[in-house]
């Protein structure tokens, strides 16, 4: 039910702007406030199950053993430091923590389609239907970063260099892997060009011809960390969907690519869902792989919107929005929300 709510806000908050009745600002400011809501009210135990085994126990241990258990933590000490903040000065309520943490996520994501997104009603749909707002009940470290690199983005489009290192820097502060994202301001230089498309078949073949090869070359890259040599030796994978829901936005983008190349914003974010797609396949051979395509694959939920609104038919236009509404929905009651465990929705009390 919590989900349906959901839906009829983005769709009737979307008919209030469109009818002039509410500010493009306001509905998404409105969306922000529900989606924290249902972040942070959430039972610890929805989604994967790093929020029950490992931030809200870890919470609990910085809480009651103060500033040195912190600092012993060689792990994004960011996020260490933020949650030992928290804790002097909000104690250890829980629930609090979880809507504070798991704000900046909902906010970027929204000042990122107010701010870029051709149809904002559709962006908020991908964002909710796919792995994107489920990731917010998981990998807690993670979206925080993401929320910064989302605000990074806004640096590329302004082509303000030393604003992008730094806010990239500030995120890897709260997930490491997040320094990757410093390649997206030279490739943002790039006219766009179709033999860049061939680096995702080649990290396909590489994910399923040579993965003792990439398992090797990732462990000596990492030699030195002994968590991410971890996650290499674990064996935990995941499967190619993901790869697939990244790869269908690449495909669509190329049919619209005469469109697309108009518009510099566009080209960029085809960029991001191409490194999308090149990442995604190699979960395979290691999951956390896998969550480096997410990184990227955040930007498709505008990319999407902007390349249907490039459809210059007006009945085509709003013909296809209305059926990519209804297969996201569509897949994230049938399919995603059991997969990723969001559905039912529990609160913190259930």
């Amino acid at each position: 039910m919590v989900y349906v709510i959901c839906y009829l806000e983005i769709i009737f908050g979307y008919l209030f702007v469109k009818s002039k009745f509410i500010s493009l600002k306001q509905y998404c400011i409105f969306t922000s406030v529900f989606f924290i809501g249902i972040v942070g009210l959430r039972n610890i135990y929805l989604g994967i199950t790093d929020t029950s085994i490992v931030y809200i126990p870890r919470f609990n241990n910085i809480y009651h053993y103060g500033w040195d258990y912190t600092v012993s933590i060689d792990k994004d000490m960011g996020f260490q430091i933020v949650t030992y903040i928290f804790t002097k000065l909000f104690g250890n309520n829980e629930i609090l923590y979880l809507i504070i943490m798991g704000a900046p996520y909902i906010i970027s994501v929204s000042f990122l389609i107010y701010k870029y997104s051709k149809h904002p009603m559709l962006s908020f749909i991908v964002f909710l239907s796919l792995n994107y707002f489920s990731l917010g009940f998981t990998i807690m470290r993670q979206v925080i970063a993401m929320s910064i690199l989302m605000v990074s983005f806004h640096y590329i489009i302004k082509r303000k260099k030393w604003k992008f290192i730094l806010s990239v820097l500030l995120a890897s502060l709260f997930h490491k892997v997040s320094i990757i994202f410093l390649i997206v301001y030279p490739i943002s230089k790039l006219q766009f060009r179709k033999i860049y498309l061939g680096v995702i078949p080649l990290c396909l073949g590489c994910a399923i011809l040579l993965p003792n090869t990439v398992k090797q070359m990732m462990l000596y890259f990492f030699k030195d960390d002994t968590r991410w040599s971890g996650h290499i030796t674990n064996a935990i994978t995941l499967n190619l969907t993901n790869f697939m829901i990244c790869l269908m936005f690449v495909i669509i983008g190329i049919i619209y690519l005469r469109s697309i190349i108009k518009d510099r914003i566009n080209v960029i974010l085809l960029y991001m869902s191409i490194l999308a797609s090149s990442f995604a396949p190699f979960s395979i051979i290691i999951r956390e792989l896998g969550r480096v395509s997410y990184i990227f694959g955040i930007f498709n939920i505008i990319l999407l919107p902007n390349i249907l609104m490039t459809e210059k038919n007006y009945t085509t236009r709003n013909i296809m929005i209305l059926v990519a509404c209804y297969i996201f929905i569509i897949y994230f009651f049938c399919f995603l929300g059991v997969d990723v465990n969001i559905l039912p929705y529990k609160f913190y009390w259930q």
